[in-house]
């Protein structure tokens, strides 16, 4: 259970995620990605973690997964993102007023603390999510029409609820590349 930002770096750090402190209210990790380019134009996406105690929960989030701002096909790319966050559990999506779009998921923190399941899944989630979505919202920004049917709807690996580290960076991510039932009941 992660109650504190010291227990999520924690968390992270045993799974194999490298993680930093950013100003004291943030824990901040980077996961490569397989076709998503952030809109600095790497296949990385960075994951932010933060213990919102007004919503009783861990947030995980995303800043900038897509940038909106200069696309061509604004309405399309939105539709498109509405049809994403639309088919994927859990999974919350905003846009800022300069056209970045926020991703975020709420762990719930109980009196013990986030379960460290929930945490991992949420990261994975993240990490799947804008690697599935990446090929429809460049269409649909930049030809204003995407195809929402070639991407499946995403579920989590039942095995990614387990605390217990991972041996390695291949077994991480074949755990993020199964599709499994869903492991947030």
């Amino acid at each position: 259970m992660a109650k504190t930002l010291d227990d999520l770096q924690n968390l992270l750090s045993r799974h194999s995620f490298p993680c930093e402190r950013m100003v004291d209210a943030i824990v901040a990790t980077t996961v490569e990605t397989t076709v998503y380019k952030n809109p600095e134009g790497a296949n990385s996406l960075q994951i932010l973690l933060t213990i919102d105690r007004l919503n009783n929960s861990v947030a995980v989030e995303v800043l900038r997964a897509f940038d909106l701002g200069d696309s061509a096909h604004k309405e399309a790319a939105l539709v498109c993102l509405l049809t994403a966050t639309g088919r994927t559990a859990l999974l919350q999506s905003s846009l800022e007023p300069e056209g970045s779009v926020r991703l975020r998921i709420d762990c719930s923190l109980g009196k013990n603390g986030a379960r460290a399941g929930e945490v991992l899944a949420a990261v994975t989630l993240l990490q799947l999510f804008v690697d599935a979505w990446y090929p429809q919202m460049t269409a649909a920004m930049q030809m204003g029409k995407f195809e929402a049917n070639q991407v499946p709807q995403l579920k989590l690996p039942r095995a990614i609820s387990r605390t217990k580290p991972a041996s390695s960076t291949a077994r991480r991510a074949n755990h993020r590349n199964a599709e499994v039932n869903d492991v947030m009941r």
